[in-house]
């Protein structure tokens, strides 16, 4: 199972940004870079999922794209994250 989580999550590179809920990281992924919402605590679980199911709902050029969500993983302590498009003009 650390195997596989290992394969699953990109390599985190810096902090891009950081809010009341997160911390968000560059990482790549396949060639691309993508950004890491990186939740600062498992009792945020909650609003990890319904950001996670609403995002995916939505399909427009001004919402990013999930690549993936996780409820958390040993590697970052249980924390949940997910997986995003990497926009730098809204840094």
């Amino acid at each position: 199972h650390d195997r596989e989580n290992k394969e699953r999550v990109p390599p985190i590179g810096d902090k891009i940004g950081e809010g009341a809920l997160s911390e968000v990281y560059k990482v790549s992924s396949y060639g691309n870079f993508l950004a890491m919402k990186l939740y600062k605590g498992r009792e945020h679980l909650p609003f990890a999922k319904a950001e996670a199911d609403l995002v995916r709902k939505l399909d427009h050029y001004n919402v990013l794209r999930i690549y993936d969500f996780s409820e958390g993983e040993s590697k970052f302590e249980g924390r949940p994250w997910l997986l995003l498009d990497y926009a730098p003009s809204n840094l």
